[in-house]
């Protein structure tokens, strides 16, 4: 961990812009070691005296932050393909999340607008899976996986994918139901927007889902510019496969992308699916 005081950073450039705030990329002044990180803003504590509502917005950022911070120090260590967290700092008006700054391309800029092929797909889908899968061994879901700002990788064609962000991380212990509605809507499973309970890992895989598509066909595979028309697509898994897709990746979407949860492929089914 870090012990220099925040001073002795220098910001170099903004990297991204969150729902909870930005990512900015910052230098040590002593080691001039870069470090992607993540600055949040608090609530202030004066605001706290507003009422009941305010406090508990308040409490409710602390945890998911600490959470964050908790979960990205510890998987960041067990698993390579995890950025992981070398300090969190907190002030009376921000909290600060130091994560490993990896030096490559977002998979929203490498898929583009045409997509990947099947191969080269393949070669990055299949660790972020196993990393997925990982994290539910350790009772971790992810509940916001997605194209947008996940992902980094160095080279796509070696695999060497970086997954990042685990804001709405959360624990589960296989029996207990959730039902936090969190994650980005063309991504969220059809279980959640309609506001049922859910275990877990079901959604990770609807998310995965959607991802894999994104990254085949440059699309997503729900879209209809009457919003109305696109949730009824994702609750009935309303979707068109590419008949340049083969037999085998045609099969892992639609299992994948199956609206009833209870029936969706599992993750252990999918490490063993053909196409991978």
């Amino acid at each position: 961990m870090l012990n220099t005081p925040l001073g002795e950073f220098e910001v170099q450039r903004t990297l991204g812009q969150g729902s909870y705030g930005k990512v900015k990329l910052m230098r040590s002044a002593l080691t001039h070691e870069q470090f992607a990180v993540k600055i949040i803003k608090r609530y202030p504590a004066h605001k706290h005296r507003r009422g009941h509502h305010e406090y508990r917005k308040a409490k409710t950022l602390d945890r998911r932050v600490v959470r964050e911070a908790n979960l990205a120090a510890i998987l960041g260590q067990l698993h390579p393909h995890i950025v992981p967290l070398h300090d969190f700092r907190v002030t009376d008006t921000h909290f600060y999340l130091f994560y490993a700054y990896v030096n490559g391309v977002t998979l929203a800029e490498r898929v583009g607008c045409s997509g990947l092929g099947e191969a080269e797909a393949r070669a990055v889908f299949k660790p972020v899976v196993e990393t997925i899968a990982f994290c539910h061994q350790y009772s971790v879901i992810h509940r916001d996986i997605k194209l947008e700002n996940d992902y980094r990788t160095a080279s796509v064609f070696d695999g060497r994918v970086k997954i990042i962000d685990f804001g709405l991380a959360n624990f589960f212990d296989g029996t207990s139901l959730m039902e936090t509605f969190c994650g980005s809507l063309p991504y969220t499973a059809p279980e959640i927007l309609r506001g049922d309970a859910y275990v877990g890992p079901e959604i990770d895989v609807w998310s995965l889902g959607v991802l894999l598509y994104v990254m085949l066909t440059g699309q997503f595979p729900f879209e209809d510019p009457a919003q109305a028309k696109n949730f009824d697509k994702i609750m009935a898994g309303d979707f068109s496969l590419k008949p340049s897709m083969s037999r085998e990746l045609q099969d892992l979407l639609l299992r994948m992308l199956e609206p009833n949860a209870k029936r969706r492929i599992t993750m252990k089914a999918i490490l063993h699916h053909p196409w991978l």
